[in-house]
């Protein structure tokens, strides 16, 4: 298959991305024969109870024994890389180009992209187009509420501009918002000062931070 360019995978953290497809994959998400087996059995209960419109594709025992197989060879593979699963679709993303090629020789999935990193700025940069600010930081994972709120009160001060669901969130739900905040969270400014306020009110919430590098 034909290898496609990008200029970042998951954050500039891999160098290649494998999207691939698995009847059922969403079943092996424990990584466990144990609980491959216990979502199946959940899942066809669904099918007795609610018929195909819950998983049109049904779980025979092909599907059953391709997943057990799936947890077995895909532990050693996805070693040092990441493995991000949807209902019947799987994303690997790795540096090593050999553990890309173990995932493709696998005879049961079917590999739809793949893709190779060619990153078109130095490291601690990133590209983007239509942005007029300096740096991009992203939070680390946070799920306490106050935290949260008093992350919102610096960000909503001039200056700092939130992700897309962090800006929603601070504007309108800052007295009650009860999600969380993903590691994927960012928020952009021009000083680096900016930081030096934020952690001020939340000490090491930054997880890092690169330079917008514009792309005219």
């Amino acid at each position: 298959m034909r290898i496609k360019k990008t200029n970042q995978l998951y954050f500039g953290r891999y160098k290649y991305m494998v999207a691939f497809k698995l009847n059922n994959i969403s079943a092996a998400r424990s990584m466990t024969h144990y609980g491959v087996d216990r979502a199946i059995a959940l899942r066809r209960k669904w099918l007795v109870s609610w018929g195909a419109r819950v998983i049109p594709s049904g779980i025979t025992e092909t599907t059953a024994g391709d997943l057990h197989s799936f947890v077995d060879d895909i532990a050693d593979i996805k070693q040092h890389g990441r493995l991000v699963i949807g209902m019947n679709v799987g994303y690997l993303y790795h540096s090593e180009l050999d553990k890309i090629n173990q995932l493709q020789q696998l005879p049961y999935i079917e590999v739809t992209d793949t893709y190779q990193c060619e990153p078109q700025c130095g490291p601690g940069e990133i590209k983007l187009k239509n942005n007029s600010f300096a740096y991009r930081s992203y939070f680390k994972s946070i799920a306490d509420h106050n935290i949260i709120k008093n992350i919102f009160s610096v960000i909503n001060r001039n200056g700092i501009a939130g992700c897309p669901s962090i800006a929603y969130a601070a504007s309108k739900h800052a007295n009650t918002y009860m999600g969380y905040i993903s590691s994927g969270y960012f928020i952009d400014h021009n000083h680096l000062s900016d930081l030096t306020m934020l952690q001020l009110v939340v000490p090491d919430c930054i997880r890092k931070t690169v330079r917008i590098v514009s792309d005219k």
